[in-house]
């Protein structure tokens, strides 16, 4: 399921095994990517975030606002180009 920035869920769709990759993901990542708001700015030298957490992102921070994906294989989004992210606190 895809979720707004809110929680709620704004679409559903189950893809096959031949699906993952093709298209048809691709369609639902530009989706999901729309509905996340972006930074207002295309660099950054110093991000602070107040708090994340697993519960906010799978990798503690939003990877769709920071630009950094922190997964080995996958390029960090061209902008935002944040330099340095601090993050204040962690959830429990």
């Amino acid at each position: 399921s895809i979720e707004s920035a809110s929680g709620e869920v704004v679409r559903v769709r189950a893809l096959t095994a031949d699906e993952v990759g093709g298209p048809a993901e691709i369609e639902l990542t530009d989706f999901s990517r729309a509905l996340v708001p972006a930074l207002p700015f295309p660099q950054v030298d110093v991000l602070i975030i107040d708090k994340g957490g697993k519960d906010i992102s799978g990798t503690t921070l939003d990877p769709n606002v920071t630009g950094r994906f922190w997964v080995h294989g996958l390029a960090d989004l061209a902008e935002p180009d944040v330099s340095t992210i601090v993050l204040l606190d962690i959830t429990a």
